[in-house]
């Protein structure tokens, strides 16, 4: 899902949003937890994803203007969920300020950390484990997570999985704009189900059902407040 960050996809109006979220995916994969022991807290996690976004950084370097404009897209995301965050653990101005400068430091000392290591001047192992870990961390759990972020790293330089992940994204649009008709009443609920889930034929009765699960799904949305959408939680 990290081909997002390919040229093709820098142009888009509001990359940010769409980057990080993969950013964010990519973070809570299990494995860099459990395999690579990084510690699942608040700071460990912070430490993946600041991790996963410093990458992302040093790869849109590489696209010129456009891969610049997505860099402070990608930047001011990561800003606006970290004072989000932050917020909703109680901290407000001017402390939550002093906080949010310090992790943007702290994402600015690791991509100068991977810039460096992606050139050569220093090795991967390294780069992990001063932008994973705070304190000792068993060498096969380093090395696993070292493996990991280079597989990373060169997955994002994969033009077939650009395309294919274009093409996604190109789907995923379609959608949208088919469901803000249905919404809006300018198509009814039914055509949008057919369209958005199936390719051939379906039955009356199962098409029936999935529009109907749909429309109750976006009307438990409509209630919902958006932090509460934001968590999971549409009740």
């Amino acid at each position: 899902m990290l081909a997002f960050l390919f040229r093709g996809l820098t142009a888009d109006r509001q990359p940010g949003a769409a980057l990080f979220d993969a950013l964010t995916a990519e973070a809570r994969r299990p494995d860099w937890y459990r395999e690579g022991e990084v510690p699942d807290t608040l700071d460990g996690r912070f430490a993946v994803l600041a991790t996963m976004t410093a990458l992302a950084l040093v790869r849109l370097e590489r696209d010129g203007d456009e891969g610049n404009r997505a860099s402070v897209s990608l930047t001011e995301r990561f800003v606006e969920v970290m004072e989000s965050e932050h917020r909703e653990l109680g901290l407000g101005d001017p402390t939550l300020g002093r906080v949010v400068r310090k992790l943007v430091g702290m994402l600015a000392r690791r991509t100068e950390l991977w810039r460096t290591a992606i050139s050569g001047e220093a090795d991967w192992k390294r780069g992990a484990r001063e932008s994973l870990y705070k304190g000792e961390v068993p060498e096969e759990a380093l090395e696993h997570n070292a493996a990991a972020i280079r597989a990373l790293w060169e997955g994002l330089g994969d033009p077939t999985l650009g395309r294919v992940v274009r093409k996604l994204v190109g789907m995923l649009a379609r959608r949208t704009e088919l469901w803000r008709m249905a919404i809006s009443g300018e198509a009814d609920w039914k055509r949008g189900a057919r369209e958005s889930l199936y390719r051939g034929e379906v039955p009356e009765e199962a098409l029936e059902h999935n529009a109907a699960a749909i429309r109750a799904l976006w009307k438990r949305l409509d209630r919902a407040s958006l932090d509460r959408v934001g968590q999971g939680k549409f009740g």
